[in-house]
């Protein structure tokens, strides 16, 4: 069962110069919920995230994380509560994979503070959790998009925030690294933590998440649980598929057909 909510969006608006891309949304994450954010491309998921982060200002609306308005938080507040696991992130440093998680130390150290026993604790808790502990000292440059993602999940995790933010966390791994990636998330959200993630596959959207946002010309289109958001209307009314939605021993599988032009 849900708890209280951890981030909370109300009437959200944003704009890239005359292009409206968030049309007054509403959106809420609550305590023990894996939230999946779904739509075609173009829809607005990406910039929503970077919105609810205040890495992009809104044209209008209201954001709240943690209880407290997103405009009231610095960006080290923020941090505390929200750790962002980003799409396609690069780097020109050969960190190790213990440099790069301890990074999710960052907002807990300031300048000039070195790493604490719990902050030590934290970095091995994660790195544990996401088996990538055995590869702590190779260079994150070197390692492949699957392990790559991981590094990037443990240095979520290591930031200890109570929600997670996920931008496409899954775009270039294969169906087990993606499978593996989403066990992990939820397992955290079943811990207490709460999860928003931008996903493109449907099935493992439905598969993993606790409610499903689909947003279509940056509006909310639906809101609810999988099995009721996933229809063969909203398939063809929003993705622009034929599908067949099938209800397999409790998972819930898509069948595109064609095209619904």
């Amino acid at each position: 069962m849900s708890g209280e909510p951890r981030i909370r969006a109300r009437d959200l608006r944003f704009a890239y110069g005359a292009r409206a891309v968030l049309r007054g949304l509403d959106v809420e994450v609550n305590a023990g919920e894996l939230v999946a954010i779904v739509g075609p491309n173009g829809a607005g998921k990406s910039t929503l995230l970077r919105v609810l982060l205040g890495f992009l200002a809104p044209a209008g609306g209201s954001v709240e994380i943690g209880g407290r308005p997103l405009v009231a938080l610095d960006r080290r507040a923020i941090a505390r509560q929200a750790a962002f696991v980003q799409q396609g992130f690069h780097t020109e440093f050969a960190f190790t994979v213990r440099e790069m998680v301890a990074m999710g130390r960052t907002p807990y150290l300031g300048r000039f503070r070195p790493e604490g026993a719990a902050d030590r604790d934290a970095i091995l808790q994660a790195m544990e959790e996401t088996g990538v502990l055995r590869m702590a000292d190779r260079p994150f440059t070197e390692l492949s998009g699957g392990e790559r993602q991981r590094v990037l999940l443990a240095r979520a995790f290591a930031q200890r925030t109570p929600l997670l933010l996920l931008d496409e966390p899954n775009a270039s791994l294969d169906l087990l690294h993606s499978h593996e990636l989403m066990e992990l998330v939820r397992a955290r959200v079943d811990g207490g933590a709460a999860a928003l993630a931008a996903l493109h596959d449907l099935t493992l959207a439905a598969r993993f998440s606790d409610r499903l946002v689909v947003l279509s010309e940056g509006r909310v289109h639906a809101d609810g649980p999988p099995a009721d958001v996933l229809t063969e209307t909203l398939m063809r009314d929003v993705f622009g598929v034929e599908a067949r939605i099938v209800h397999d021993d409790g998972a819930l599988l898509l069948h595109v057909t064609g095209s619904s032009g």
